[in-house]
């Protein structure tokens, strides 16, 4: 039980900062050999705590996303719900196409530790490079895209999700706040499909219920403090600069 909910903890404070949430759970999982979980199942399945804790903290912008849909609604809105899903398509055939090759990652802390150095050096690239002043609204086909096939390369642990999407955004053109914006609003159906995907391996594998449970309370619990105070003020600044950090 300890276990599951100090994984959560490291979840749910890992995953809205750019220093790769499934890196931590790797490393940590190689320090704890008692702990009964398959672990890519395990992270796959903490990230449900942290997408409802999204789910709360944008409440009111998902909400006003799914108004837009209804007559007279905005089009701006509407047309950041079609970006969200476009780039959720590249995500998805990666994660399908190279599952196994993800999955086997995910029991080798050094390719962990090693993809946390490349995602260092772009990142600090990206606080170096980033000039942008683009909106969540004008994010396009192309860019839309382009942040979905980061994303799909994030599946690999090591690789943030949260920071390859958003320095990809910031590189482009996006300013800090909406590239941080778009990347979580991405991760909703990425991840929820992930999860969803998880729970028939997870039932075969016997995996504990009560353990996915106190894990993901973790995640939802550290998940909205950590975007306030961890995510925000960095990309209020356009800067990523745990990258120094990482490296």
């Amino acid at each position: 039980m300890f276990e599951s909910i100090l994984l959560g903890l490291i979840q749910g404070l890992t995953e809205f900062f750019p220093v790769s949430s499934s890196a931590h759970l790797v490393m940590v999982q190689s320090l704890l050999p008692s702990f009964p979980q398959v672990d890519v199942l395990f992270d796959v399945m903490l990230h449900m705590g942290t997408i409802l804790a999204v789910l709360v903290y944008f409440r009111h912008e998902i909400l006003g996303f799914l108004g837009s849909f209804r007559p007279g609604g905005s089009p701006e809105k509407r047309k950041v719900v079609y970006m969200v899903i476009l780039a959720t398509i590249p995500t998805g055939i990666m994660g399908i196409a190279f599952r196994d090759f993800f999955h086997g990652l995910f029991s080798s802390p050094r390719a962990a530790a090693a993809f946390l150095l490349v995602t260092g050096a772009f990142l600090w690239i990206a606080e170096s490079l980033s000039k942008g002043d683009t909106g969540i609204e004008k994010i396009g086909p192309k860019k839309s895209l382009a942040l979905g096939i980061a994303q799909g390369i994030a599946i690999a642990p090591g690789i943030s999700r949260s920071g390859a999407t958003i320095s990809a955004a910031l590189l482009m053109g996006v300013r800090g706040v909406d590239a941080a914006r778009f990347s979580f609003f991405m991760s909703i159906p990425a991840v929820f499909g992930a999860g969803v995907g998880g729970l028939k391996d997870a039932g075969e594998a016997n995996l504990s219920g009560s353990s996915f449970a106190l894990g993901n309370l973790g995640a939802f619990i550290l998940g909205p403090g950590s975007y306030t105070h961890l995510t925000l003020p960095t990309t209020r600044r356009c800067e990523i600069s745990v990258g120094r950090v990482r490296l």
